[in-house]
């Protein structure tokens, strides 16, 4: 099973792939959406309160410019091991990273 495609990833029943990528920086970049780009970083948030979203930031590159996105997951475990996927994809490009298989993952 494909990254993209696993049930888990999503947030309260919407799928969370592919990322909303919002531009960094000077504020130059164009929009982009889906699977584009080259993942330069992933930050996993798991906060300590119940009321609050686990979450993965993904930083990319496109075309010189930078984006950031927020992936939010209903299920906490599974953030941490896509987390955790994804920090040893580094400098791949972010379509190929989707089609990862994980089907033995949760």
């Amino acid at each position: 099973m494909k990254l993209r495609d696993h049930p888990l990833m999503n947030y309260r029943g919407f799928s969370n792939w592919p990322p909303h990528w919002h531009a960094r920086g000077d504020g130059l970049a164009p929009p982009v959406t889906g699977e584009l780009g080259v993942l330069t970083e992933v930050m996993i948030y798991l906060p300590a309160g119940l009321h609050q979203s686990s979450q993965l930031f993904l930083f990319m590159k496109h075309h010189g410019h930078s984006y950031i996105a927020a992936v939010f997951f209903s299920d906490r475990a599974f953030c941490r091991q896509v987390g955790g996927l994804l920090q040893g994809h580094y400098g791949r490009a972010l379509e190929e990273i989707g089609a990862i298989d994980v089907g033995d993952m949760l």
